[in-house]
């Protein structure tokens, strides 16, 4: 049962603890996301690609599987028929593809301004009520994996705990008083 075991327990731990993590989570791609790095990406909630980002899964080119969570994560980003093929024909797409297919969340243009849109980006998620995000988050995770009467039993139940928190009424404050708001994450 070893045959790289100790790797692919690793892999996976560090997978399961992305999709895991209550805030969110954003990866930069520049350059080579395959096979595992291609999990590693898409296990995050965001994913930024520039120009010169490749994604797709060669694991079956070296009689390998997509077992760091692959086999769960490419069919759940770009259709269980795409990410199939993509793995038996050792497929890899360039960045515009890539974003076709569903594989990145926002394509950047320039290498040179990828990481100062990313940044940007988590700077913005970072500006949002705390409480608000970690619910959202983590009721949009279940109604995945849930029916919508579910999903708005769950959303039901959520808003009993962020609607009387504090920074519901700072943002209410803050619209009227036509400034940004200041979340404290209560």
């Amino acid at each position: 049962m070893g045959h790289g075991r100790e790797m692919r327990d690793g892999m996976q731990a560090v997978l399961a603890m992305l999709r895991q993590i209550d805030k969110p989570s954003v990866a930069m791609v520049r350059g080579f996301a395959v096979a595992g790095g291609l999990a590693l990406a898409l296990a995050c909630d965001f994913r930024f690609a520039g120009p010169t980002a490749r994604m797709g899964d060669t694991s079956g080119r070296f009689g390998l599987l997509p077992d760091e969570g692959g086999a769960w994560l490419f069919p759940h980003a770009m259709g269980y028929d795409r990410a199939l093929r993509m793995t038996l024909l050792h497929e890899i797409y360039d960045a515009g593809r890539a974003h076709e297919l569903g594989l990145v969340t926002q394509l950047v243009e320039l290498d040179d301004n990828l990481e100062t849109l990313t940044l940007k980006f988590c700077e913005d998620l970072a500006a949002q009520a705390p409480l608000a995000v970690r619910t959202a988050k983590m009721m949009m995770r279940r109604a995945l994996q849930s029916t919508f009467e579910h999903s708005l039993e769950d959303a039901q139940l959520s808003v009993m705990v962020t609607n009387p928190s504090q920074d519901v009424r700072e943002g209410g404050l803050a619209f009227r008083e036509k400034r940004a708001p200041k979340f404290q994450g209560r």
